[in-house]
């Protein structure tokens, strides 16, 4: 690393200021050994982020010369980290005081690495280089029910779901509101084996195993009643969803000054999954904070196209009425 100057020291400190709330490891001078020769070499400052399993290493490279830096010096970067026997890092930043001639700034953006002087460096929001990817998983989950024929409007005006009751025709046995119905059948959907080899079946295509699932039972003697009214139904359909998104984050370091001059700071990120906007607002470097996560309905994030459909079989219709019955 460059003898430490004023300016390059700063640049470490807030390299390990903005990446503090990610709990990432910062390390001048680091010595890192060759993936093939095992023979130490130095990188002027490491960033290892910790992301799940793993760890996202962004190597920083800074060089305080008289003139721009020139393309044998970018030459001389892609050997060590794009070559054969390369130091393995996610991502390569090179700093120079006084920036660079426009066939290093080409030959850079070959190779993906990035270039700024020091006082980008300085001013840089140092976040962009951490983890973003966020993962949403949710439990199936039964979100809507649906009869045929299809109710009356009388039926439909009201909280219909919670106040009318379905019933066994032939006994007048009283199976409970269409929600508890509906999440009977949810609940024996969402654990029986077909499910189960459904969304196994959908990863094992690439897909995530989430999405909306339709699953449909005939009936022949079974009615919804409310307020004196009572309608037949040959057919029930249960919406099942599966919620499991994810999206790249874009972080943002910010830095609020209260009127005593105290500070704090906190990073916002945002992205997409599908139309959906996700904002994150996390503390920065604050024990035992709270963040807040804010994101739409979770038909947002469903896998678009990820509609399956199928009948219940007669062992698990068999396993609803034993519930219903009981009143399980």
């Amino acid at each position: 690393m460059p003898k430490r100057t004023n300016e390059f020291q700063e640049l470490v400190t807030i390299i390990q200021k903005s990446l503090a709330c990610l709990n990432a490891t910062i390390t001048p001078s680091a010595q890192v050994p060759g993936p093939t020769s095992g023979k130490m070499r130095e990188i002027d400052v490491l960033v290892q982020t910790p992301t799940g399993e793993f760890s996202l290493v962004v190597a920083v490279e800074a060089k305080d010369e008289k003139r721009p830096l020139d393309v044998t010096k970018i030459e001389a970067f892609i050997g060590k980290y794009r070559g054969n026997g390369a130091l393995q890092v996610d991502k390569v930043v090179v700093v120079a005081r006084r920036g660079f001639t426009s066939e290093a700034q080409v030959r850079a953006d070959d190779e993906s690495i990035e270039l700024m002087t020091l006082d980008e460096a300085i001013d840089c929001d140092w976040c962009q280089f951490g983890p973003r990817k966020f993962t949403l998983r949710l439990s199936p989950m039964a979100v809507g029910i649906v009869f045929t024929p299809e109710l009356p409007k009388q039926f439909l005006e009201a909280d219909w779901e919670n106040e009318a009751e379905v019933i066994r025709v032939s006994d007048g046995h009283r199976c409970g509101t269409p929600m508890k119905f509906r999440n009977t059948i949810s609940r024996v959907v969402i654990n029986s084996s077909a499910f189960a080899e459904m969304t196994d079946d959908l990863k094992r295509c690439g897909g995530t195993g989430g999405g909306d699932f339709y699953i449909t039972r005939p009936l022949s003697d079974y009615a919804v009643r409310d307020d004196g009214y009572c309608h037949k139904v040959t057919s029930v359909t249960v919406h099942v969803q599966r919620v499991d998104g994810s999206t790249n984050m874009m972080p943002s370091a910010y830095r609020l000054v209260d009127k005593q001059g105290n500070h704090s700071r906190f990073i916002h990120s945002h992205g997409r999954v599908g139309d959906q906007k996700v904002e994150i607002l996390s503390p920065h470097g604050v024990p035992c904070a709270t963040g807040i996560i804010e994101f739409g309905a979770p038909s947002e994030w469903i896998e678009k196209d990820a509609v399956h459909s199928w009948a219940l079989s007669d062992e698990d219709w068999d396993k609803v009425q034993a519930y219903l019955a009981s009143d399980g």
